[in-house]
């Protein structure tokens, strides 16, 4: 007969570790109140027991949950799958659990399906991603009921909920302006989602490029997407048939990139050598296809993993009044993350 063995317990770890109980549970739960050495021991005795810290034993006992939830509206399964990746690792080694749930904040009934979910799983905090980062509705439902929200990428900077992002617009500015350092004058661009604060940053930041190099900006070579691989594609066909064709487009997200390069190919142009693309994020598809995609690295996984801090710190000293939270915080400068242009196979010289 198979002897089972015995799962450690926090006693067992406060034993190893020498330490007591409540330092063991104080580790656990990241307070910072532990020294690093006695952090240190902790740890190792979690590590060397295989210790798992039972976290719906610490909520009853707390009265808290330890449940985050990033709520998305987004159509980009490689956007929403980077985030999801960094908000978990996160959350998790600091001892929360994530709840992941999609959130239409233009329907109806948003505000019973928001408050429903929140009072359902006991969720302490929230992460909001575009474009509910800047949905003054759930904003409104969240301070309402006083739940600590962080966002990401939001256009406005003037609500008291933090935020993490990059500067897309500059990001946009320099992608562009590479195409024109190739000798592209005609270049076309393809807007993502109209409610996404993203594409109009990205607009900006396309438009920004072309007025300093004096280079018109045509309306026949805008078109309308929607972040997704459909629209993307339908949107690049309309500019390589033009009567006059971009030589370049820029696509406002690798997934309507990766769909502007099946476009060309279909319409017998090859890439980069008749026409040159670039896309924004560095999604997984970016290194996938082929040729791999030129792109701004957009630092997702770590946006999602520093709102995650963001979120928890603010959790570990809530204040106890949403009157305490009307004011917009100062933006720390850390929480505005870099960007990368990713130079690959899908630009060359005009």
């Amino acid at each position: 007969m198979i002897q089972k063995m015995k799962t450690a317990t926090m006693q067992d770890v406060a034993k190893l570790a020498g330490v007591s109980m409540m330092t063991v549970s104080r580790v656990i739960s990241n307070e910072a109140k532990v020294r690093d050495k006695t952090r240190d021991k902790v740890m190792a005795a979690i590590e060397e027991l295989d210790y798992q810290p039972n976290l719906s034993a610490r909520s009853l006992a707390s009265a808290k949950s330890h449940l985050i939830a990033l709520f998305y509206q987004n159509p980009s399964e490689g956007y929403v799958g980077q985030l999801l990746i960094g908000a978990l690792s996160k959350s998790q080694s600091r001892g929360y659990n994530l709840v992941v749930s999609s959130l239409d904040e233009t329907t109806d009934d948003v505000e019973t399906a928001l408050k429903a979910l929140v009072r359902r799983n006991k969720i302490e905090g929230i992460i909001l991603p575009p474009p509910l980062s800047d949905s003054q509705r759930v904003l409104d439902i969240l301070m309402a009921l006083n739940i600590p929200a962080v966002r990401i990428s939001p256009q406005r900077d003037d609500h008291p909920f933090p935020f993490v992002c990059m500067d897309e617009a500059q990001a946009a500015f320099d992608i562009t302006e590479h195409l024109i350092t190739q000798g592209h004058r005609k270049i076309g661009f393809i807007q993502g989602h109209p409610d996404h604060s993203g594409s109009h940053l990205r607009y900006e930041g396309y438009k920004r490029a072309l007025e300093k190099h004096h280079i018109d900006i045509r309306d026949d070579y805008i078109q309308q997407g929607l972040f997704t691989y459909r629209s993307g594609f339908q949107a690049a066909v309309n500019l390589v048939t033009l009567a006059d064709p971009p030589t370049a487009i820029f696509a406002s997200s690798d997934d309507m990139a990766a769909a502007t390069i099946s476009a060309a190919q279909k319409h017998h142009l090859q890439v980069p050598s008749m026409l040159s693309v670039v896309g924004f994020d560095d999604a997984p598809i970016a290194s996938a296809i082929w040729p791999s995609l030129t792109t701004v690295r957009q630092p997702i996984l770590e946006m999602a993993e520093r709102a995650t801090d963001l979120l928890i710190d603010a959790l570990k000293k809530k204040p106890e009044t949403e009157q305490e939270m009307e004011t917009p915080p100062e933006q720390n400068l850390e929480n505005i993350l870099e960007y990368q242009l990713m130079l690959r196979e899908t630009v060359a010289a005009a």
